[in-house]
């Protein structure tokens, strides 16, 4: 038998080599394995006790020694690094970050902590401006001229410095938050962080473009809501580098007028995170709340958990139609201080989940720029935390993890191929009808037909956990599905009985 090899990654060049049997001096190797490997690779230090030397190797040379009868294992050498904890004085209240049922964001912020080029807008009741915590994280337009009454950059709307306002029939260029809900939503998703002050946001290097459709009652109409998706595809459309739209907002009444704009943003590559409703237990496969439940496969719904990991009382679920949970329940944020008296409070909501996935699919996105909206999507869906409290409460049955997805979202940026043959156990398959599916997440699917020799092959294929399927009608195969990992390129194949 060969070695066992663990976590071997492609782009890794410095292993840790053990041997079976015991004769690593404290300064070299002296076995004729070890003065063999001193020929080939370099021995960066010596590990006597656990009869291992690190060395750098190349691919090939790699593989060769975790074949060698006389080689225990190979392991990458891997970075450790300080894990980040941040001074923000609130930190510690913010379970939903990193409680036992919260989403794992410290060891995220190891990976990513968000980027400037990746931005969400927050369509809500606007943002307070003036907030010590969010000062660091707000968009501001390049093309524009405050207060010139121009509108200098050509996008149709005059002066918007700092996003727009749609929450009246005027409309105007201040979003000011006259309610404080959509300043504390803003803050969810990237208040800024290790600033010694008040709380920390999931994505706190990301900036937040506030586009106000709810007045200071937090109302608003379906054709205000339009209007500021349709403020989103402008500034997309000018090369404004958003990632994220987040809808922490809804309506029973069904539009087909919505449901365009939501089209509109989705043909842009921007991931829409919605809130799925407050109705306490409203199941939205048999009640809808729009736009949560939208058509377009850009849209995340998302339900809200309490801190002990179950579905909050007036959460809104659907086993069908609402996609994943986040922490909602006693979520402490910002908020205007000359509204609230304060410039942080708990509140309660769906509205608080949204958010807390909009920051999630900003630290994929910075992990990995070239993302697609809808990669984004998958990255988020297949790395979720199932929870028993949610199976049968949402589509994925879990809980949204930050670390799974910006580990997965950075190995994304890594293509690899997957290829093998389907054959019979006597003779050859030749050209026919077998499918093949690739799958990481509920909507992700890839499928090849086999070559008339019985050969497939998958190109780009981005790292993470998939299930490869062979299928033929009536045709039975010695085992038709394989769970795999991608971490390397490899092949895989299927023997048809």
């Amino acid at each position: 038998m060969g070695a066992s090899s663990r976590s071997l990654a492609e782009d890794h060049a410095r292993y840790i080599v053990r041997f079976k049997s015991s004769s690593l001096s404290a300064t070299a190797p002296t076995s004729p394995s070890s003065v063999q490997f001193l020929t080939a690779s370099k021995v960066e230090r010596v590990l006597p006790l656990d009869n291992s030397v690190v060395v750098m190797l190349s691919a090939s040379e790699r593989d060769a020694y975790v074949a060698r009868p006389d080689v225990e294992s190979v392991e990458v050498d891997a970075k450790v690094t300080a894990f980040f904890a941040p001074n923000d004085t609130s930190y510690s209240e913010q379970y939903a970050l990193s409680g036992p049922y919260g989403i794992r964001a410290p060891l995220a912020w190891d990976i990513t902590r968000g980027s400037p080029s990746k931005i969400v807008a927050v369509v809500d009741s606007g943002v307070d401006f003036t907030h010590e915590d969010l000062q660091e994280s707000l968009w501001s337009n390049p093309g524009e001229i405050a207060a010139n009454g121009l509108d200098d950059d050509g996008n149709g709307y005059v002066d918007d410095i700092r996003g727009y306002d749609f929450g009246s029939d005027a409309g105007d260029s201040d979003p000011t938050d006259e309610n404080g809900h959509g300043t504390h939503v803003a803050g969810i998703v990237a208040a800024t962080g290790n600033n010694a002050l008040g709380v920390i946001g999931v994505a706190w290097n990301t900036m937040v473009v506030p586009v106000k459709c709810l007045d200071d009652q937090g109302n608003g109409y379906i054709s205000y809501l339009v209007n500021a998706l349709d403020y989103v595809v402008a500034l997309k459309d000018q090369g404004h580098p958003i990632a994220v739209v987040n809808m922490s907002l809804g309506t029973n009444q069904q539009s087909d007028a919505l449901e365009r704009a939501v089209g509109r943003v989705a043909s842009r590559g921007i991931l829409l995170v919605t809130a799925a409703g407050n109705n306490y237990g409203q199941n939205n496969d048999a009640v809808p709340s729009y736009p949560a439940n939208s058509t377009s496969e850009s849209v995340l719904s998302v339900a809200a958990t309490t801190s002990s990991g179950s579905l909050a009382g007036f959460s809104n679920y659907g086993p069908q139609t609402v996609d994943l949970a986040a922490p909602g329940a006693d979520i402490l944020s910002t908020v205007p201080p000359l509204l609230r008296g304060a410039s942080y409070e708990y509140i309660d909501g769906t509205s608080m989940s949204a958010p807390v996935v909009s920051g999630v699919a900003a630290l994929v996105a910075a992990a990995n720029p070239d993302a697609t909206s809808t990669l984004l999507r998958d990255i988020i869906l297949s790395t979720v935390r199932p929870l028993s409290t949610l199976k049968g409460k949402v589509v994925s049955g879990g809980i949204v993890d930050a670390y799974s997805a910006a580990a997965v979202g950075l190995a994304s940026r890594k293509r690899y191929r997957v290829y093998g043959t389907v054959k019979r156990r006597s003779r050859g398959v030749g050209r026919v009808t077998i499918t093949l599916r690739l799958a990481t997440g509920p909507t992700y699917r890839k499928s090849v037909i086999t070559s008339s020799s019985g050969r497939y092959a998958f190109k780009d294929v981005p790292a993470g956990t998939y299930t490869l399927k062979a299928t033929r009608p009536g045709v039975s195969f010695a085992s038709s599905s394989r769970r795999i990992t991608i971490g390397r390129s490899r092949a895989v194949s299927f023997t048809a009985r």
